[in-house]
């Protein structure tokens, strides 16, 4: 497998959301994409090698390779360095004029509101998933839309199967 080099390549004025990660727009082959850098651990000695940043990018590659493997419509997705770290690029699925909703932002207007254990609003970043299947379920944006639910629960599970732990209210947006 070879791997692009996006050294070359300018910052478009596109930009992304999400907690994981610095992440900035590109245009490679004529198409949008969203480059994802690793996130940055602190110092950390494990068997004398000194690790400055994760693998989440090849994490992420990998991930959307198994989805596309098993039939779901996922993101095209391009192994590469830039600034001497490993890099994803994901194929950008926007339009120009679409918008995606985070599903954390989508929440967080649910009325009445959820409430934490102390009675307080959350504020939408919660994983609780009662909270998520009421959203999904009663939310004016989304009930309508037969398919979230299933889609929700086929994340659900895949993302079980490989071990995926970044899945968050922040992704995954309407």
């Amino acid at each position: 497998m070879q791997m692009a080099d996006f050294n070359e390549y300018g910052q478009n004025l596109r930009m992304y959301g999400g907690t994981a990660g610095r992440k900035i727009g590109i245009v490679y082959g004529g198409k949008n994409y969203i480059l994802k850098f690793p996130g940055n651990l602190k110092e950390q000695q494990m068997k004398n090698i000194r690790l400055s940043y994760s693998n989440s990018p090849v994490c992420e590659y990998i991930g959307s390779q198994i989805y596309r493997l098993l039939g779901f419509p996922v993101h095209d997705t391009v192994l590469g360095f830039r600034g001497g770290k490993i890099v994803v690029a994901c194929g950008d699925f926007l339009e120009d004029g679409d918008k995606l909703y985070e599903f954390d932002k989508i929440k967080v207007t649910f009325d009445p509101p959820f409430l934490d254990s102390s009675g307080n609003e959350t504020n939408g970043v919660g994983v609780d998933l009662f909270e998520i299947l009421m959203t999904i379920q009663e939310h004016t944006l989304l009930k309508d839309l037969k398919s979230v639910k299933e889609h929700f629960w086929n994340m659900f599970v895949v993302d079980a199967l490989i071990g995926n732990t970044d899945r968050n209210n922040s992704i995954g947006g309407v």
